[in-house]
């Protein structure tokens, strides 16, 4: 494989000007210069999470750190799809392989939501800088370009309140036997959102499905097996890009 497709991330909101000096550290720098053994005058690509990706040269490289040069920038186009995650606070490990599958898949936004039935209770916000930054890693295995956006989480009320715009709203939903994900995105259209609400294990309870019911969602059917959490939101995520194609 060349080396100008191994891609390496640069530091969270760094974005280097062509001809400039930038700096790898740590678990980033360990894996080029002792996982990829690669050295001087080695050609890479850096992506910045947000669209952009650089050629760049090393120019040093030691155990913990690299210096690289810079050589252009392009912009990338965003590919991710038109759809936002509302997600359950589930247990650590769940929650960070969830959020680096739905990376892969291309989503846009994750709303992480502190429902009645999550046990995890409401995260601290060195969480959200986790999760974070397993989604931008997550772009090294998918060769993408954009990072999901990652939201603090919230209640399921301030969740659904805080969406704005025309958009089709979708509620897994254990009870719900007649209208599928894929039927339902027969409402869907180019242009148009999409917002797809997995709830916890057991689901939601009556009150919160009823504020979502108000806030415009559909309760859809994943089927007749019952999903785990972050099962249910790769399953109807893979629908809705298929339907999308």
């Amino acid at each position: 494989m060349s080396s100008w497709h191994q891609r390496f991330l640069l530091p969270e909101g760094e974005g280097p000007v062509p001809g400039t000096l930038v700096e790898l550290k740590g678990e980033e720098a360990r894996h080029m210069t002792r996982v990829r053994r690669l050295g001087r005058g080695a050609r890479v690509l850096l992506i910045d999470g947000s669209g952009g990706e650089y050629e760049a040269g090393v120019e040093k490289a030691g155990h913990n750190q690299a210096l690289l040069r810079v050589f252009s920038k392009r912009e990338l186009k965003d590919d991710r799809l038109p759809v936002t995650l509302m997600a359950p606070v589930i247990r650590r490990e769940r929650i960070d392989w969830m959020i680096q599958k739905v990376t892969e898949m291309g989503v846009r936004r994750v709303i992480p939501v502190v429902s009645a039935r999550c046990r995890s209770g409401a995260p601290g916000p060195g969480k959200v800088t986790r999760w974070r930054a397993i989604s931008r890693q997550a772009l090294k295995q998918c060769r993408g370009a954009f990072a999901p956006e990652i939201l603090p989480p919230s209640s399921l009320e301030d969740a659904v309140q805080a969406l704005a715009g025309d958009s089709l709203r979708l509620l897994a939903s254990e009870d719900e036997r007649g209208l599928s994900v894929l039927r339902a995105m027969d409402q869907w259209r180019p242009g148009r959102d999409i917002v797809l609400l997995v709830g916890p294990e057991g689901g939601l309870v009556p009150t919160e499905t009823e504020k979502a019911s108000q806030a415009g969602f559909l309760p859809v059917t994943l089927g007749r097996r019952i999903l785990r959490s972050e099962t249910a939101a790769l399953f109807a995520l893979a629908v809705v890009s298929a339907a999308m194609t």
